[in-house]
């Protein structure tokens, strides 16, 4: 630029003292040339200039579109997660001023955190497990069902479950699996029920918590729909120290006292496994009367 403003300059002059017989023509001609060489050399530097800056301007555009690609193939993965746009500005606007974002963790189901693998600070990539959860809404209740028995077996019976803790608690759910195979040792075929784990305080309905936990050893009877047995109501059965008694009529006004051995209450009635036979009759409605007489030892035991 500095050279074409001094060839034109010079150019001026020399036309000016050629006009004033003062140069020549050659004079003229020469600087006409320099001008020339001038202009030609300033066009070829701003073309240059031009294409270049077309050029960093193609360069520019090609990052841009890639760096917003790759933006767009990242916010798709959040989306992936569950994230709203709302929540991945937040985390981008967060990132540009602090160079970093905090990112929300958000688990593929409601449960509760029963274990954590990861520390405060800990470095982490995409194969790091970071806790443990577990869904305890539902749980699977496992039974064992000898070969020999399996034709008595099938899909939607009806399965009688109690644990250790809740000796007292019968859950009631139905088969909805058995395996197609058999144990080749032990001759024992797999079912399985699926049951509504019922919630403890001070959860409610719809919470994590629940009675029933994992590993918990379990008792299950199932209802093969068919024979009948001996039951008496839970309105009926009294407790003394280990033993479970009823008290019997002997007529309209006497009673005695026996021990039995109940099975598991089910839907208000127990079955009975010894103590009582068919025909007995017992006492349904009173029963804790009749066992405080019997405690002051006023009433005949068998």
């Amino acid at each position: 630029m500095a050279r074409l403003e001094l060839g034109e300059a010079n150019l001026k002059r020399e036309k000016e003292l050629y006009q004033d017989n003062i140069s020549s023509m050659k004079e003229v001609v020469a600087a006409e040339k320099e001008y020339t060489s001038a202009m030609i050399e300033f066009q070829t530097g701003v073309e240059e200039m031009f294409l270049n800056a077309k050029h960093e301007l193609a360069k520019v555009e090609a990052e841009y579109m890639s760096a917003k690609a790759r933006m767009e193939e990242r916010r798709e993965h959040f989306y992936h997660y569950g994230f709203s746009d709302t929540e991945i500005d937040e985390m981008i606007d967060e990132s540009r001023k602090y160079g970093h974002a905090r990112i929300p963790i958000i688990a593929p189901f409601k449960g509760r955190i029963v274990e954590r693998m990861v520390t405060v600070g800990q470095v982490v990539d995409i194969s790091t497990k970071l806790f443990k959860l577990i869904d305890l809404s539902t749980v699977w209740v496992w039974a064992n069902i000898y070969e020999k028995d399996l034709g008595m077996v099938k899909k939607g019976q009806e399965i009688f479950i109690t644990v250790t803790p809740y000796p007292d608690r019968v859950f009631t759910s139905r088969i909805t699996y058995i395996s197609d195979t058999v144990d080749p040792a032990t001759r024992i075929v797999k079912v399985r029920a699926e049951l509504v784990n019922p919630p403890t305080p001070p959860f409610t309905k719809g919470g994590q918590g629940g009675l029933l936990k994992p590993e918990m050893f379990a008792s299950v009877k199932i209802d093969i729909g068919r024979g009948f047995s001996l039951a008496v109501p839970e309105s009926a059965v009294q407790r003394e120290g280990e033993n479970t008694i009823v008290f019997v009529a002997k007529d309209e006004t006497s009673f005695k006292k026996r021990i039995v051995t109940l099975d598991a209450e089910i839907d208000g009635y127990h079955s009975v496994l010894s103590g009582l036979k068919e025909g007995e009759r017992i006492v349904t409605k009173g029963a804790f009367t009749l066992k405080s007489e019997s405690l002051k030892g006023l009433m005949e035991e068998e």
